[in-house]
This record gives C-alpha cells, sequence and structure tokens, in this order.
C-alpha cells in the first residue's frame, strides 16, 4: 500500500456509480467528459459497450473542433470496441463513424456468434499520456444510473508506470492481426487455380493459417 502522503496516491481518485443513486448527477459520466476536454494530442478508447449519447455527443464535438485549418492542433480519436456494438442499435459506433472519428471492432470470426470467441471487454480511456480512467464500467446510461459500477482515474506524470501498459494494450489490440485481413480476403474471393483459392467457404478466421481475432473498420 502506498503511504498516505505519496503523490502517486494524491493523483488517483476512484469514482462509483452509487453516487447518482436518487440524484440527477452522472458523477463519472462527467469525469470522463472532462477528462476528454483537456485532451492536446490524443483520446484512445477501448470499452465492450458505447451506448451513451451524452459521452458519444461530447466526443463528437471534440473531433468537431478538429476541422479548423490547422492540423497541427488537431486530437487523434480512435475507439476500439467490441464486435456486438456492430449490429445493435444501441450503440453510438454509427455515431462516431459518421462523424469521422475512426473506430474498430474486435472480431473474432464472419459468424457472429462463436463459441470460441474472446470479447473485447475492457473499459478504459486513455488522454495524452497523463490520464487513464479504467473500471468496471461501460458506456452506457445502464452502468450509469442502474448499476453499481466503478472507475479509477489515473492523473499526471507521475502514474505513468500505470498508464503504459494500457498504452500497450490499446496499441496491440488496435492493430490485432490485421496484416491477415488481405490474404483472408484473397482466399475469400479466389477462384479454383488462384494460389489463394480455399475449396471451403472461410466463415471463420481459425483455420490452417488464420489462427486469431482480427480488429477491422465496420467497412472492413
Amino acid at each position: 500500500l502506498l503511504p498516505a502522503a505519496s503523490p502517486a496516491l494524491a493523483r488517483t481518485e476512484a469514482l462509483f456509480t452509487s453516487a447518482n443513486f436518487g440524484t440527477d448527477r452522472a458523477v463519472i459520466g462527467d469525469r470522463i467528459v472532462e477528462v476528454m476536454n483537456k485532451a492536446e494530442t490524443r483520446i484512445h478508447i477501448a470499452v465492450a459497450h458505447f451506448n451513451s449519447e451524452r459521452l458519444a455527443r461530447a466526443l463528437i464535438k471534440i473531433n468537431e473542433r478538429n476541422r479548423n485549418e490547422d492540423p497541427d492542433d488537431d486530437i487523434e480519436i480512435k475507439v476500439l470496441v467490441d464486435m456486438g456494438e456492430y449490429g445493435t442499435s444501441k450503440s453510438r459506433a454509427r455515431d462516431l463513424e459518421a462523424a469521422g472519428i475512426e473506430v474498430r471492432y474486435k472480431v473474432f470470426s464472419v459468424a457472429f456468434y462463436h463459441a470460441h470467441s474472446q470479447l473485447m471487454h475492457h473499459k478504459f480511456m486513455l488522454v495524452d499520456d497523463t490520464d487513464l480512467i479504467t473500471g468496471s464500467y461501460n458506456w452506457s446510461d445502464t452502468a450509469e444510473f442502474k448499476n453499481y459500477e466503478n472507475v479509477i482515474h489515473y492523473s499526471k506524470r507521475n502514474v505513468k508506470h500505470v498508464i503504459a501498459p494500457f498504452r500497450g494494450e490499446f496499441d496491440k489490440l488496435w492493430e490485432l492481426d490485421r496484416q491477415n485481413y488481405k490474404p483472408f480476403m484473397d482466399a475469400l474471393t479466389a477462384e479454383p487455380g488462384d494460389p489463394a483459392y480455399r475449396r471451403y467457404v472461410l466463415n471463420h478466421f481459425k483455420s490452417d493459417y488464420y489462427s486469431a481475432p482480427m480488429t477491422l473498420t465496420r467497412d472492413e
């Protein structure tokens, strides 16, 4: 345990949705928006579910500020969600995409439900290299107002040792096996006689030459 006087502890705060119950507050949502709005270079988000209109609207507003004549002040926004967000009407992923925000889906197979699928169940946001918000909280009104959820907000440069592993995890998942996308599509579309041709349609990525999920855009 860190001593009470530790500067790292002074920059770390736990928040709970139970503080909202019986009020009109959004304790965790308010903190997320506050931290988003102080971003200078990048906002990277990995959440299983992104259903909150309020949080989507805040992110879109930040992205709209990028549309000026100076590209040097643009904030890089990336959102990673699980494949479950691809088809549901509750997800705000389409709103983000329509606003020009880059969204990728962690996908296990072309067949939507698969017994061996590993969910992208992370719930964290990285802002610049100074802030991390992570916990049980999914980005939804249900999480904010109906469930007992939590996050921890790590802030400032003296918690880089905590932020760095999350940065590595995000970067890894953002590019997860994308090098296999083209050969997989080549195999799907190849005609007999083509070196990429396979006799059976590949409706799962796991096969003799693809053995992991991929992270893909909606168009992909």
